[in-house]
């Protein structure tokens, strides 16, 4: 909680690098604590991101300030919710809370992983289609 100050600045400072690099399609992809961080600057920060993608994203934190389910209700761009069927209680329990939360926005869409846990160990092969297929659209 004390880092949630320090993520929009930082995620400003990884745009304007990356834009200065030549970068044209900006999309995170983000894991676990990272994608709750993201799903935060997204939804409260004007922003030259294209997509996000947001693997093993809970929604468990009871404040609303920081948690991904209020947190997807503003948010408009392409959206993968990506998880697994043996994933952490808190990201298994708010997946229908997550859905709802986006129903608003048609380019979200979520997507579990048979069998992958947490940290998709073993199945980084699947991870990485799952991605790179929902990537496509960019």
């Amino acid at each position: 909680m004390p880092l949630y100050p320090e993520v929009p600045p930082r995620l400003k400072a990884a745009e304007r690098f990356l834009k200065q690099k030549g970068v044209k399609t900006l999309v995170i992809v983000a894991h676990s604590q990272g994608a709750t961080m993201s799903s935060y600057y997204l939804s409260r920060n004007t922003n030259d991101i294209q997509g996000f993608v947001a693997i093993g994203m809970g929604a468990t934190q009871k404040d609303s300030g920081v948690n991904s389910s209020i947190s997807l209700k503003t948010i408009n761009i392409p959206v993968l919710d990506l998880y697994g069927t043996d994933d952490l209680p808190g990201v298994l329990e708010t997946a229908e809370l997550r859905k709802q939360a986006a129903a608003h926005n048609p380019q979200y869409s979520q997507k579990v992983i048979q069998g992958a846990n947490h940290f998709f160990d073993e199945m980084n092969d699947e991870l990485v289609v799952a991605v790179a297929d929902w990537s496509q659209q960019f």
